[in-house]
């Protein structure tokens, strides 16, 4: 159970250096911190295993303020994209886009990383080009079709995300790292396949196999297969949306756990059949890995995928198959290493509450019903 409390430590770490109380509090302040609690740790673990236990704890406290800290700080590397928010005239970017398009019936959403910036004025007519960095969420007409990887000029106004009593679209941007968004600028695609070569190949396999499906079966039933198979409500009839959470069945229309653990099960019996259990652990994460890139890689998606293998390994390498708390902690670690600002992602939060939840209630519950 160490693990469970080292995490928890960590994300009170997060969470405090990402609070008033803890953002006047820098960096190195932060590694030493970490750096004399492990010392001492390891000093007082033949002496007092409660003492050097906690310390260890507060370690895991104190890296997680400093990771917390390194994000606010990579914002300033370089001059901010969003500093020119809100501004009176156009301004043109240079970038790439960097996900995988969000398209919808009349319109796309794409997430842009932007290089340069070339703003204009009565004194400059020739444009004054800085480089900066940031990411754009640009709104742009559904045709023509843009392509994951494109490499974009985007000329427009930038503008900085609404925000009301109500709900703040500034803050869920944020959380990605978003501060600017775009709405209908003029795009020139200056070149194309310049991203990963395997995301390219993922997302064209997509597209080839939604419009396969939407030869062979008919609307709206090919719109929900590609939602259900391939994470791509794009053709899911917003009224049909609508019943479904009606009903209370939004969750197979939205890929999460349950999807990632039907094909989990279903990739490794057969590949058990085939292979050695070391291998068909190793080729079914490989599968789940691959999944998580062709629908997306949504916070709910990737907390099943690394629980999914990492149930596996504990399951079938180390015998231990009632370690759900264990492995749920591991995955919050890594995700939240990974991106801290997952932390204040509603989905996230909601995904590791219920998967608590279940491991925590759900053989009590069983036995009393």
């Amino acid at each position: 159970m160490f693990i469970v409390y080292w995490v928890l430590f960590w994300i009170a770490g997060l969470w405090v250096a990402s609070a008033e109380i803890g953002q006047p509090i820098g960096i190195v302040a932060w590694i030493i911190a970490a750096g004399c609690s492990f010392l001492l740790a390891l000093l007082l673990r033949q002496h007092d295993q409660r003492a050097s236990f906690l310390l260890a704890c507060l370690m895991a406290f104190a890296w997680g303020g400093a990771r917390m800290r390194l994000v606010a700080e990579q914002q300033c590397l370089a001059p901010q994209i969003c500093a020119f928010n809100d501004a009176a005239r156009k301004v043109e970017l240079h970038g790439q886009v960097v996900t995988e398009p969000d398209v919808r019936d009349k319109a796309v959403t794409l997430r842009v990383a932007v290089d340069t910036l070339t703003r204009r004025d009565s004194e400059h007519p020739e444009g004054i080009r800085e480089t900066v960095a940031g990411m754009v969420l640009v709104r742009a007409a559904r045709f023509p079709v843009i392509e994951y990887g494109s490499e974009l000029v985007i000329v427009g106004k930038l503008q900085t995300p609404f925000e009301s009593a109500e709900f703040s679209y500034k803050d869920l941007l944020a959380r990605e790292g978003i501060f600017s968004t775009m709405f209908l600028p003029h795009i020139e695609v200056v070149a194309a396949g310049q991203g990963n070569p395997l995301l390219t190949a993922i997302f064209r396999f997509k597209r080839v196999a939604a419009a396969t499906i939407s030869r062979i079966i008919p609307a709206p039933q090919s719109g929900l297969l590609k939602a259900v198979m391939l994470g791509d409500r794009s053709d899911l009839p917003q009224g049909l949306q609508d019943d479904f959470r009606t009903a209370g069945l939004a969750h197979l229309i939205a890929i999460s756990g349950f999807h990632v653990a039907i094909l989990m099960m279903l990739t490794v019996k057969v590949a058990e059949a085939f292979l050695k259990p070391r291998q068909a652990i190793l080729l079914t994460s490989a599968v789940l890995i691959l999944y998580a890139l062709l629908v997306g890689l949504r916070p709910s998606v990737i907390r099943a995928v690394l629980m999914g293998m990492a149930y596996l390994f504990a399951s079938r390498e180390l015998g231990q198959k009632n370690a759900t708390t264990a492995v749920l902690a591991l995955v919050a670690l890594l995700m939240t290493l990974w991106n801290p600002l997952l932390l204040w992602n509603v989905g996230f939060q909601l995904s590791f509450a219920a998967t608590l939840g279940i491991a925590l209630f759900a053989r009590p519950i069983d036995k009393w019903v």
